[in-house]
């Protein structure tokens, strides 16, 4: 049953993107969750190339998400496999990052080109010293890595300017939106 729900969630987040282009909307990326077993699977994979050329979506346009604390089981093949993906104008995030254990060592080996930090550090940053040095240090980092950071759980406009301030690139939460069912078509 993942297997038909990932298809059609991609089938419906692809139509909508596709929808947004064809109004002529400016052109955002979509962010897509797979767990990693789904990933190296590959099938899912090879159903979203299908669907970038069918309904003309450059693959520059998608990124996929893989959870921190997915097991991912043969590293080497999964780099060789995010490699190819990357050739093609796929991206990847390690979403979640610090909710498990293998934060840096996913970020080493397998060098997402996102990292969206996960919400439990991000909601207390005013309030906690630690969350504050742990999210400010991350973003630090990343900037050195050149890789993009994405913020979860942003609910009010006080931990998005601080957020802003650290140099974290994009916020994802109640203050930016609630949940919406597609894409608007602006």
């Amino acid at each position: 049953m993942g297997r038909e729900l990932d298809r059609v969630m991609l089938s419906k987040a692809f139509a909508a993107k596709n929808a947004c282009l064809l109004s002529g909307a400016p052109d955002t990326k979509i962010f897509l969750n797979l767990s990693a077993q789904e990933i190296q699977g590959r099938g899912i994979l090879g159903y979203a190339e299908e669907l970038c050329q069918t309904l003309a979506i450059p693959p520059q346009c998608v990124v996929f998400e893989i959870l921190e604390r997915d097991a991912i089981g043969d590293m080497t093949n999964m780099r060789k496999f995010l490699t190819h993906l990357r050739k093609k104008g796929f991206a990847f995030a390690l979403d979640d990052f610090g909710s498990g254990y293998n934060s840096f060592h996913y970020l080493r080996e397998l060098q997402f080109e996102y990292v969206k930090i996960d919400g439990a550090f991000v909601r207390n940053i005013l309030n906690s010293k630690i969350d504050y040095a742990l999210v400010h240090n991350l973003s630090r980092l990343c900037q050195d890595l050149g890789i993009q950071t994405v913020a979860e759980f942003v609910e009010n406009q006080d931990i998005f300017d601080a957020l802003k301030a650290m140099g974290i690139n994009y916020a994802q939460g109640f203050h930016i939106s609630m949940p919406v069912r597609e894409m608007p078509l602006r």
